[in-house]
């Protein structure tokens, strides 16, 4: 009997790693210029967001591309073109910044493994950062 329950463990412990659900770690952001949460201390030409795994080049727009969409504070969008995807980064241009106050960067991107991810970061810029003429 003794020898059976030793059989029985041992096979357990060779198959249990086996078959085990392999851990599925998914894509996250590894930087975002501009910085989460920052006041800038100079006006954003572009917003630049880089994560662990390289993106999928994907050619349709919409709500399956990947995208990046800024809004200035009264939620006017100020992201220029389509969003350009270059191995683990996107980015986008931006319109010219006129107004202080906070502004909203909304990504959804597609990693390669399939991945879906959306999620938004704020950032603000100063008064004393905008020239009124």
């Amino acid at each position: 009997m003794k020898s059976m329950l030793a059989l029985i463990a041992g096979v357990t412990l060779v198959v249990a790693p086996v078959s085990a659900p392999m851990a599925s770690a998914h894509t996250s952001l590894l930087a975002a210029s501009p910085k989460i949460g920052s006041t800038v201390s100079s006006i954003p030409e572009m917003v630049d967001l880089t994560f662990d795994d390289d993106l999928m080049k994907l050619s349709s727009v919409g709500a399956k591309a990947n995208s990046i969409i800024v809004t200035d504070p009264s939620g006017k969008k100020i992201s220029v073109q389509e969003s350009l995807v270059a191995g683990p980064s996107i980015k986008v241009k931006l319109k010219k910044i006129s107004k202080h106050g906070t502004y909203t960067v909304t990504y959804r991107v597609v990693a390669s493994d399939g991945h879906v991810l959306k999620s938004k970061y704020t950032f603000k810029i100063p008064k004393s950062l905008i020239v009124y003429k």
